[in-house]
């Protein structure tokens, strides 16, 4: 075999690369966190302020996680008035089953979720509530076995 066999085979062989990489590249999906990914960016600093709203509150706000009944339940602070809240459970690995639930809870009140109907793995449970006009946020994670 004489050298311009050897080169026409490496050749090949780099393009048969290159195309497999193609192939493969467009067969990745994409999902992002939400379709409005960038519009959220913008307004990112809006978020750092709730969170400090919520982690400067005498009564914190606290999630808990009921195994036996596969509940989530929302302890809301006692000073509060006027709560307006909704809940995103987010699944990172699946955009599909991503859920939104709003709530209107009383000051002090524990709100109870039923979550029967989330597949088991992980999820992050992204809160956004006000109170009186002012924004508060709280977020955690879930492993549901």
């Amino acid at each position: 075999m004489n050298w311009g066999w050897k080169i026409a085979i490496g050749y090949s062989i780099f393009v048969a690369g290159i195309l497999s990489l193609v192939v493969v590249a467009y067969r990745q999906t994409d999902d992002l966190v939400s379709a409005d990914y960038y519009a959220q960016e913008i307004q990112f600093q809006q978020r750092i302020d709730a969170r400090g709203n919520s982690l400067s509150l005498q009564t914190p706000f606290a999630f808990e996680w009921v195994e036996d009944g596969r509940r989530l339940l929302l302890h809301f602070p006692d000073s509060l008035e006027q709560i307006q809240a909704e809940l995103q459970l987010y699944r990172p690995s699946d955009a599909s089953q991503d859920q939104r639930i709003s709530l209107q809870p009383t000051s002090g009140q524990t709100e109870q979720l039923d979550l029967q109907s989330l597949s088991s793995g992980f999820w992050r449970v992204h809160l956004d509530w006000t109170s009186s006009g002012r924004a508060f946020y709280n977020e955690t994670t879930l492993v549901i076995p």
